[in-house]
């Protein structure tokens, strides 16, 4: 999950479908019913396109979906892997977990607010090295991160496909002395541009829906929202959490660095 530090638009309706069920903000494309759905025969079997179409209506009006991002696509190289054991920005340090860290970085993150929304609060720096130290084994791979030598705050690749070319950067969470800086965007500058420099063609980012704070944050790095997966994990009070999905592509990745880049130069 995205931090408790870490800036969804608004909704968008197709205007050709009145009663259509909300999704991406600013996304148009076909819809398709719900609920007791007819499919109009007389272009059942037409490519959708890249403008998209009504596909089908039902009593509650029409269902909205993007269309094909990509109607005409390349093969896609195989994704690079292991990371580095460092990344180097102008603020921030960036190293693999080590069990000699958790000490500083379990005091850095001993904050009720930097688990208000995060599973898996350590209860001393012993069980967090333990817990980190075996997290490469359940398939995610977790940074510290430093500034001026002081760890701050933790985040991590993971759900890491290879033949999918794709992962998530998640797990994330910072020192409230940190939250507003430029500590999460170059973070995320470090991570997206060592994935996709390495041949991943999706970054994956999700967070609680009710952590707003977290929402506004992946949405200011220039991320795209793609919706909302309902009852998806179990937050650490044992209630069941609608997870919201943002993601960066490969295609829209350098516009999202140049955004990146200007942000931490204070342009």
């Amino acid at each position: 999950a995205e931090p408790a530090s870490a800036e969804p638009g608004g909704s968008y309706v197709d205007a050709a479908a009145p009663d259509a069920v909300e999704v991406a903000p600013g996304v148009s494309g076909q819809s398709i019913g719900a609920d007791s759905w007819s499919e109009p025969e007389s272009d059942l079997h037409q490519p959708l396109g890249i403008q998209g179409r009504i596909v089908g209506r039902c009593h509650t009006g029409a269902v909205t979906i993007p269309p094909d991002s990509r109607p005409v696509d390349s093969v896609w190289p195989q994704a690079q892997w292991p990371p580095p054991h460092e990344l180097v920005g102008d603020h921030v340090r960036l190293r693999q977990f080590a069990p000699a860290d958790a000490p500083e970085l379990f005091a850095a993150l001993d904050h009720d607010a930097c688990w208000a929304h995060v599973a898996g609060r350590p209860h001393s720096a012993q069980q967090y090295a333990e817990t980190l130290s075996q997290a490469p084994a359940a398939g995610r791979w977790p940074w510290v991160v430093r500034v001026d030598g002081t760890v701050v705050g933790t985040t991590s690749f993971l759900d890491v496909s290879l033949p999918d070319a794709r992962l998530e950067i998640g797990w994330t969470a910072y020192s409230p002395s940190v939250w507003g800086t430029t500590v999460n965007p170059e973070c995320k500058l470090l991570l997206m541009g060592w994935a996709f420099d390495h041949d991943f063609g999706r970054v994956q980012l999700k967070t609680d829906i009710r952590n707003l704070r977290s929402q506004r944050a992946i949405s200011k790095l220039g991320a795209t929202y793609e919706g909302v997966l309902r009852r998806y994990q179990r937050r650490a009070d044992g209630t069941m959490r609608d997870t919201v999905f943002f993601s960066v592509t490969a295609e829209e990745w350098p516009s999202v660095r140049e955004r990146l880049t200007r942000r931490l130069a204070g342009v």
